[in-house]
């Protein structure tokens, strides 16, 4: 009787193991979506107070939360408020939650690494790790050096820079003071670059070394930015500083309690560093490095790496030349300096927004290059794109900077400028309450350009990837609900706080993403 029950055991466990394997495919591609709607409906809750906890992973000026201008003050209140009735001890499940979200952000940095580099880009099972595997996610001396070389001259740079200083919102933590930010990104950024030319065309630093040792690079970044995170949250409870929304050990540790981080005297915000500095550097180091790496093995670098370049390249030039605007989203005025934002600029963008680069690196040998038609599309698609993009931010951005604060910081020097960036006697709506909200400029077509041109640059990012595997376009997967998601939940907390403005907004500018579609 045993030895049956054991035999179908046996048989069904069998039976079970091939069905995985006959269609594994579907069934981790389904995993990775259902968990990215978890992570991102976790990501942003709405609060019991009507506002919302965000944790915005993608740093740029795009990312900010309205378009609508509004006073300090106001949002000092609504912080205060927020902070005041966000406090308890949170659900088993929310728990649970913020642990898995702890589980995931490890675990998909290193399933793409995996994926390119053991599995030819196709989604499987690493499962049992074979000794290579963990011979080269192992940190060795080179991947220790360059990663704590690269965050330590960032830090250094990020005090010693030339660049403006701005204000930020009032911060009632702090008896509504406003802390001053130097923002001197775009003059590091273009040292950097001019350092790392020399560096590898001398001879004397070879960036292809920074792809040759991804592995390494991603364990030291994850460990590095695991021990920051551990250390920020045991300081805080040490200290008992508690600048946001307190319910559990986990909740904390993932959100953080530490407001506005500092070093230095305060002239290093460090989460502005490592939101503007380490992740994207890093990221597009990766991506150029992998681009050598394929010039040394083929002999030249494919066209479809090519757009890889371009994309990120401009998008971490606007970061850069943007930085002036950070001070003033989501991510630097209302949230914690904890685990969430830690590891992602840390470790997570650098490693996980890199997979199609990857990709194509794990299968260059079977992907012919594109068509010259084929290229000059995708190429026009982004440089359109892009223009919006970045056009949109600075319209809204600049609207916002002379509305809230008077004057806005122009650096003519910054590459590129664009025609239109800056609206001249633009029309707005007053509301109510004394906020605008923009009309002109790409902002009276849709409500929200800079997301919907965010979508096509995503999409454009995975084309080059071809049409045949999922994980290049899990990215995409993840940020289009994301964006989606954002602009329900920004919409229903702007009808709250303008009440019959909103409504009159809306119907002046009825579309969201796509005129007269959507």
């Amino acid at each position: 009787m045993s030895s049956t029950n054991n035999t179908t055991a046996f048989e069904t466990s069998k039976g079970v193991y091939n069905v995985f394997q006959e269609h594994k495919s579907v069934i981790v591609a389904t995993t990775l979506i259902v968990a990215n709607l978890i992570y991102i409906q976790f990501k942003f809750k709405p609060s019991s107070s009507g506002t919302v906890e965000t944790k915005s992973k993608y740093p740029t000026s795009s990312r900010n939360e309205n378009k609508e201008s509004s006073s300090s003050t106001t949002k000092a209140t609504d912080l205060s408020n927020h902070i005041k009735n966000n406090r308890g001890t949170g659900t088993w499940m929310e728990i649970i939650i913020h642990l898995m979200i702890v589980i995931f952000s490890h675990a998909i940095c290193y399933y793409y690494w995996w994926s390119a580099e053991f599995n030819h880009g196709c989604i499987g099972n690493p499962f049992p790790l074979k000794q290579e595997v963990i011979d080269k996610a192992t940190p060795n001396m080179i991947s220790i050096i360059m990663y704590v070389s690269l965050i330590g001259s960032q830090l250094l740079l990020s005090a010693i820079m030339p660049g403006p200083t701005v204000q930020g919102f009032q911060i009632p933590q702090e008896h509504n003071r406003r802390l001053n930010y130097k923002c001197n990104a775009l003059s590091g950024w273009y040292l950097y670059l001019a350092v790392v030319f020399v560096a590898h065309y001398s001879g004397f630093f070879r960036l292809n070394t920074l792809f040759e040792n991804s592995g390494a690079m991603l364990t030291t970044a994850v460990v590095t930015a695991d021990l920051i995170s551990v250390i920020m949250y045991l300081e805080c409870i040490r200290t008992g500083r508690s600048d946001g929304t307190i319910r559990n050990m986990m909740h904390d540790f993932v959100m953080g309690r530490y407001l506005n981080p500092r070093l230095w005297g305060g002239i290093v915000d460090l989460k502005i560093w490592a939101e503007i500095r380490v992740s994207w550097l890093l990221l597009f180091s990766m991506d150029v490095s992998c681009a050598l790496c394929l010039q040394e093995e083929l002999g030249y670098v494919p066209n479809r790496m090519w757009i890889i370049l371009l994309i990120h390249g401009l998008y971490t030039n606007a970061c850069m030349k943007g930085e002036e605007c950070i001070p003033y989203t989501w991510d630097i005025f209302q949230e914690c300096w904890g685990f969430m934002l830690i590891y992602w600029n840390l470790a997570g963008v650098a490693f996980a927004y890199t997979y199609q680069g990857r990709f194509i690196y794990a299968t260059s040998k079977d992907l012919s290059d594109l068509s010259h038609g084929t290229f000059a599309l995708l190429v026009m698609g982004v440089l359109a794109a892009y223009y919006v993009f970045d056009e949109a931010n600075a319209q809204k951005n600049r609207f916002r900077a002379k509305q809230l604060r008077g004057a806005f910081v122009e650096r003519r020097w910054a590459f590129p400028q664009l025609p239109n960036a800056t609206l001249h006697d633009p029309k707005y709506l007053k509301t109510s309450n004394g906020s605008t909200l923009l009309i002109d400029g790409w902002w009276k077509f849709v409500r929200k350009p800079h997301y919907a041109a965010d979508i096509c640059l995503a999409v454009l990012l995975c084309l080059p990837c071809g049409i045949h595997h999922f994980l290049p376009y899990s990215f995409v997967c993840f940020f289009i609900p994301m964006l989606i998601h954002r602009e329900w939940r920004d919409s229903r907390r702007c009808a709250k706080k303008y009440g019959t403005d909103w409504d009159e907004y809306c119907k002046m500018v009825p579309y969201v993403f796509i005129p007269g579609i959507y």
